[in-house]
């Protein structure tokens, strides 16, 4: 793709064709600041870009490469990042409030002081670390599933009508956050 037909890409989508940057190679774009709310980014390659402070609410960001970007501050509010690469990308301070993060691979991510109310991390990945000292507690958890060197026994406390509550977990389950 030439940079006249990203120029033209982009004037699509600033117009209002949210589908206009689906699937474009991206990576290390600036985007600091903008407001990306309901687009279309399904399998975009947006590895090492700058997305600072963007309005990201109600994207659609399924198989996306977030390989190394920067979305310190992001609004991510409901969006889809299902199958996502997050490795090594900073979240810090960001609102991942009622996403999905189904199968997302989110090795060394950095989600210091983000929100995860109501994140849903069916299948998703994270460095032994995080998973054995998480910055956020779970609301419930079903359907536990360890990994054979994660001690998932520690610190649960099961209730009648709520299947359990834990410290130190896997991911490979369902489970919804509140923030500490």
């Amino acid at each position: 793709m030439t940079q006249n037909d990203l120029d033209k890409k982009i004037e699509a989508f600033v117009e209002g064709d949210k589908t206009a940057l689906r699937g474009l190679d991206l990576r290390g774009a600036d985007f600091c600041g903008s407001d990306l709310s309901g687009a279309d980014l399904r399998g975009t390659n947006m590895e090492g870009a700058r997305l600072s402070g963007v309005n990201l609410t109600w994207v659609n960001m399924e198989g996306a490469k977030l390989r190394k970007a920067n979305l310190t501050g992001a609004v991510l509010r409901d969006a889809i990042l299902t199958n996502a690469d997050l490795v090594d990308a900073t979240f810090i301070g960001a609102s991942l409030r009622d996403s999905i993060l189904h199968g997302s691979i989110c090795h060394g991510a950095d989600f210091t002081n983000t929100d995860f109310t109501g994140v849903h991390f069916r299948g998703a990945t994270f460095d032994e670390e995080f998973v054995s000292k998480p910055p956020i507690e779970p609301a419930f958890e079903s359907d536990i599933d360890c990994e054979p060197d994660i001690d998932c026994e520690s610190n649960i406390d099961c209730e009648p009508d709520i299947d359990c509550e834990i410290d130190g977990f896997d991911f490979d389950f369902d489970f919804w956050f509140v923030p500490q």
